[in-house]
């Protein structure tokens, strides 16, 4: 997979625990996307 495609497809799977998770699973999907937002695209 792209590059790309695997920060869209992680983001969609982010926005979705944003909106349905508890949270702690909300805590840990901002910090882990952010984490792998700046690491990877680096």
């Amino acid at each position: 997979m792209s590059q790309e495609m695997e920060t869209i497809y992680n983001k969609h799977i982010a926005d979705e625990k944003l909106q349905q998770g508890t949270k702690y699973e909300r805590l840990a999907t901002t910090v882990v996307f952010k984490i792998l937002n700046t690491c990877c695209n680096s």
